[in-house]
């Protein structure tokens, strides 16, 4: 046996000599009864000499005949012919022993890969299909193990493994939970392999099963089982209404009754697990229409998903809760008062104070931010006053500061709402007429809003230092970032005090990124650039500063801008008094 672990001249010699003895059944014995020998052989079947490989593999292969349990051996050492022949060939008994072999194997994509190439297939979905329950059972533990390999996917549904897994799932008959459970979770791996698919349904189910009655017929499992089988199938389900190519399996199901289903499900449900991915799937299915979860969501179970949100130390389950919260609209105000009720802003400025101090992540602060949102709408200005007296302007500041695309987006939106309300807010300063001797109490006044300003009681961004930070979001690359900054931006130029607050921005740098973004691909960011370019250039010192910069974007959207961009560009041209110089591009 040492010369097998030696150089190729000693290896190629001991394994020619193995393969003679291993012709003879009482030496083939005793040949497995040697320390290490399985192993060394199985390492030599991977041997760069073509004649070492092969005699390895011959001997192997005469091992495995003797005892069908060696072929197990070999498995685990990493050869695997001989368990696929034997699960091929072998008595129902053998292929049981091969089937219960490859689920406790420990395998790696590249393995399950390479077995599903070889064949392990077939005689595993025909004893998943005819065998015993003990067959049944021993097929489906490898058939969960193979079915973790992505790639594996669209060969276990060309093979026909689907609808043996359903029937044990659908069948009134009583069969093992154990069956149930192995079962469901062959079909939640299937799943998820198939989330990234354009046509999943399809792709998961084949061409012979009807998907949608399928689908139905799983929601409608999920209240007669167990724990277990609830998580899979849910985490099945989840997988299947992620893409956004499934919007109309996502519609059918919430017209089967799946949200009222679901939060029915949360609500008596004990188990953390079940309630976890009940909750990843509200999300999903109500991610493009929320208002029938807004509807139906009682307040008990919004307190415990509050409840929940605070006391959970995972960061993906408060994620799914705040992601549930956002998909309600906006501008449903008894949903929003019942999140107040619930103390949901506690919640949310804890979170946004713990993404300032530790970072949370990405999903987390994004839906944080989102649900914030609905707390800082200009027409409740009772809540706008209740979230800002809470602190949540300098927080919202720190997420331009660090947050991803996505959750600046949303601070920059809930600043602009909030600073939609600072003209109202704003305490005017009346002029004094004070005696000789006395002189006039002096008075701060906001240099936009000409009043007294503050950060707590009229939300102004020009007192929380905001305006440098949303200039430097005008240079962002990503265009729903740019829309944001400018819609906030826009509230410095209301008709009241545009002229205060085209200075400000004009001190902050920010006219020539406005200009720039005549230039980008965005409708709405181009028609809002040149809202406030026309504001700008009504000032002469800033025409004259800016006006020759301008000019060539402002002739081009004049012939090829939407009709608002044209009549908008055109007036601030007029401005600049280059229309008439250029009316041949009109």
């Amino acid at each position: 046996m040492c010369a097998l672990a030696r150089d190729v001249s000693e290896s190629r010699q001991a394994v020619n000599l193995l393969l003679q003895l291993s012709f003879e059944q009482s030496l083939c014995r005793q040949l497995t009864k040697a320390h290490g020998c399985i192993f060394l052989l199985a390492a030599l079947t991977k041997c760069e000499v073509p004649k070492v490989a092969e005699d390895a593999k011959a001997v192997l292969e005469n091992i495995s005949k003797i005892n069908e349990e060696n072929a197990v051996l070999m498995a685990e050492a990493g050869y695997f012919g001989p368990l696929v022949q034997h699960l091929n060939e072998g008595a129902k008994t053998t292929q049981m022993i091969m089937a219960n072999a490859l689920s406790q194997i420990k395998a790696t994509d590249v393995t399950r890969r390479m077995l599903v190439e070889m064949g392990v297939l077939p005689p595993l979905v025909k004893m998943l299909s005819e065998g015993n329950l003990e067959q049944k059972l021993a097929s489906l533990g490898a058939l969960k193990d193979l079915s973790l390999c992505f790639e594996n996917r669209d060969i276990f549904v060309k093979a026909g493994v689907m609808q043996p897994v359903l029937k044990l799932l659908f069948t009134k008959k009583s069969v093992l939970t154990t069956l149930r459970e192995q079962a469901a979770t062959v079909l939640a791996n299937l799943a998820s392999a198939t989330s990234s698919s354009s046509n999943c349904l399809t792709d998961l189910f084949g061409t012979e099963l009807e998907p949608k009655p399928t689908i139905y017929r799983l929601l409608s499992l999920i209240n007669l089982c167990g724990p277990v089988i609830q998580i899979q199938l849910l985490k099945a389900l989840h997988e299947l209404s992620y893409p956004h190519s499934t919007n109309h399996l996502k519609a059918s199901m919430r017209e089967a009754g799946a949200v009222e289903m679901l939060l029915s499900l949360y609500d008596v449900n004990t188990d953390a697990g079940v309630r976890f991915h009940t909750i990843k799937l509200l999300h999903s299915i109500t991610r493009d229409d929320g208002e029938s979860l807004a509807k139906q969501m009682q307040y008990e179970v919004t307190q415990s998903l509050v409840n929940l949100l605070v006391n959970s130390p995972i960061e993906e389950e408060k994620a799914a809760v705040l992601g549930l919260f956002h998909n309600t609209p906006l501008d449903d105000s008894d949903f929003t008062d019942m999140l107040d009720k619930a103390e949901l802003l506690s919640a949310l400025l804890t979170i946004l104070q713990m993404a300032a101090d530790s970072g949370l992540m990405k999903e987390l602060l994004e839906s944080a931010v989102g649900v914030l949102l609905r707390f800082t709408v200009s027409s409740n200005l009772q809540l706008q006053k209740k979230v800002v007296s809470c602190g949540v302007i300098p927080l919202l500041l720190d997420v331009l500061k660090w947050g991803t695309p996505l959750a600046k987006c949303r601070a920059i939106i809930s600043l602009g709402q909030l600073s939609e309300s600072t003209w109202k807010q704003t305490c005017r300063v009346k002029k004094v007429t004070s005696f000789w001797c006395i002189s006039p109490q002096v008075v701060d006044v906001c240099r936009v809003h000409g009043g007294v300003c503050t950060v707590e009681k009229s939300f102004c961004l020009v007192e929380a230092q905001a305006v440098p930070l949303l200039i430097e979001e005008l240079k962002e690359q990503d265009p729903v970032v740019v829309g944001s900054a400018l819609g906030a931006v826009t509230t410095l130029l209301y008709d009241e005090f545009w002229d205060k607050g085209v200075d400000l921005i004009a001190e902050s740098g920010g006219v020539t990124p406005v200009i720039n973004l005549l230039t980008i691909h965005d409708t709405n960011a181009q028609e809002c650039a040149l809202w406030i370019l026309e504001r700008i250039f009504r000032k002469e010192r800033y025409r004259l500063m800016y006006g020759n910069s301008a000019q060539l974007p402002l002739i081009s959207l004049t012939q090829d801008g939407t009709n608002k961009a044209r009549h908008q560009a055109a007036k601030i041209l007029a401005h600049l008094n280059i229309l008439q110089q250029q009316s041949s591009y009109f």
